[in-house]
C-alpha cells in the first residue's frame, strides 16, 4: 500500500470514529418536545400534504450559529 493510500485510510477511519462518537450523544431536544414537533408536522402533512411552517428552535440561536462560516471563517476573506 502506498503512503497516500495509508493516509486516506487513516483519515477515513478517524472520520468514522468521530461520526460514531457524535451519534452516541443524547438527542438535542427532550422527548416531549420532539413528540410535540412530530405531531405538529404530521398534522400539517395531513392537512396540506406537506410541511408548510417549521417550528422555531427551542433555544434562540445566536448569529454565530446561523452562519456556515462561523467556525471556519470565509476562505476568501479571513477574519482580522
Amino acid at each position: 500500500m502506498h503512503i497516500h493510500e495509508k493516509i486516506e485510510v487513516r483519515n477515513l477511519t478517524e472520520a468514522r470514529r468521530r461520526l460514531t462518537a457524535i451519534s452516541t450523544l443524547r438527542p438535542e431536544l427532550p422527548i416531549e418536545e420532539r413528540a410535540r414537533r412530530v405531531a405538529e408536522y404530521a398534522r400539517q402533512v395531513a392537512i396540506y400534504g406537506e410541511i408548510v411552517a417549521y417550528l422555531p428552535p427551542v433555544e434562540p440561536r445566536t448569529p454565530r450559529h446561523r452562519s456556515r462560516f462561523a467556525m471556519h471563517g470565509d476562505a476568501l476573506r479571513p477574519r482580522c
